[in-house]
């Protein structure tokens, strides 16, 4: 005897009591699976020391299954902190230097010299190598 082919309602609406179970088992059983692979997939790589962790870089998470609420509740991520390089100091005295305006006498250029270098302050910058 036929029988009549299911039919899985998508919306919710329309659903019957065992369909939205039903739905629910099978995606959880579809994100258990893809955990699994990825384990297996690290598993292999930590083996060859291949992972991106190894390297300095983060493996990404799978969509859907890791979502952001789960890496909020992880520990934040440390950055580097970089330091600035003195590119501003550098060219602030350029700019500086080159609105200076020309002078025969060097005696006087040294003096404007010694005036830009105490208005701003650098320390690993030698101002006469900048001309």
């Amino acid at each position: 005897m036929a029988k009549q082919k299911v039919e899985i309602h998508r919306g919710i609406q329309e659903q019957e009591d065992w369909e939205s179970t039903f739905i629910k088992q099978i995606e959880e059983a579809k994100k258990a699976h893809r955990i699994q692979v990825r384990d297996k997939r690290e598993d292999i790589l930590r083996a060859h020391n291949m992972l991106p962790e190894q390297y300095g870089y983060n493996s990404p998470h799978i969509q859907g299954v890791e979502s952001s609420r789960a890496a909020k509740k992880s520990e934040p991520v440390k950055r580097r902190n970089t330091k600035k390089t003195t590119v501003k100091e550098i060219a602030a005295m350029q700019k500086e230097v080159s609105n200076l305006v020309e002078i025969d006498d060097i005696d006087s250029v040294d003096s404007i010299l010694d005036r830009a270098s105490e208005k701003i302050k650098t320390s690993d910058i030698d101002i006469y190598s900048l001309m």
